[in-house]
């Protein structure tokens, strides 16, 4: 049986909007919503109309008022030129040996160069903002160093493995040095489950349900064959502040 890859599969918004109902208020919910969000493209500017995908909208454009960005002054002087030339229907694209077509009071050409430099310089900004927030959040945490915290599993990678915090919403790092601590042995990233597997890695870590009926385990070698995967949750204590990262790292609990 041969099964679709993922470019066989016409993935609609209707598929997102059914998957989010299916797992409202379950356990899975967080987790699988966080993915949700980062399988979805980013978000550009274009001189044609491209629709709204989470939306399902086949038109859509989007404006503040009052103007925080460039391309809402744009919207904003094509509406009022269209209001003024309530008569004028938007030209048809331009053809071989056409003129360009128009957009209100602009060239196609113009719209398009404008889109451009737009969304990249939203991308920049957005990269500002992300910066400015791993900054302040290092400031906020770095007066609750040795507290402990339930956190969320949103990444694993060869190096450790991403948490964000359920009380707080403070993403952070528990880096494979920290897990191998809690061990007492080595542990190594399974790529094909994208899961750090401590001891021969052949037991399964118990789902966070289980976890809820089960005694927790102590140090050392009680934690062989455990694997720690993405949407676990687990305990953890606030460590240190990566300076140059500017990133809070954490260490597990038993």
């Amino acid at each position: 049986m041969t099964l679709p890859g993922v470019m066989d599969i016409a993935i609609r918004p209707s598929h997102y909007q059914r998957l989010a109902e299916k797992i409202a208020g379950k356990p899975e919910e967080r987790i699988v919503s966080y993915l949700m969000l980062r399988s979805l493209k980013q978000a550009r500017y274009a001189a044609d109309a491209l629709g709204h995908f989470a939306l399902a909208f086949d038109e859509y454009t989007h404006f503040t008022s009052p103007i925080r960005r460039y391309p809402d002054l744009i919207v904003h002087r094509v509406l009022k030129w269209a209001l003024d030339h309530p008569e004028t229907k938007p030209a048809a694209p331009a053809g071989p040996g056409k003129q360009e077509s128009t957009f209100g009071p602009y060239r196609r050409g113009e719209l398009e160069a404008i889109a451009t430099e737009t969304s990249e310089t939203e991308r920049r900004a957005e990269t500002a903002e992300r910066e400015l927030m791993a900054w302040k959040t290092a400031q906020f945490m770095e007066q609750h160093l040795g507290e402990e915290y339930e956190a969320l599993i949103i990444s694993v990678q060869k190096f450790g493995f991403f948490v964000e915090l359920m009380e707080i919403f403070v993403e952070g790092m528990v880096p494979i040095d920290r897990i191998e601590e809690l061990t007492g042995e080595h542990v190594f990233y399974r790529e094909q489950d994208h899961a750090i597997v401590s001891g021969s890695g052949h037991a399964q870590r118990p789902s966070s349900h289980e976890q809820g009926k089960q005694k927790k385990s102590g140090r050392g070698s009680s934690h062989a064959g455990h694997v720690w995967k993405l949407g676990d949750r687990i305990r953890v204590r606030a460590e240190r502040i990566d300076p140059i990262r500017r990133r809070v790292e954490f260490s597990p609990l038993p």
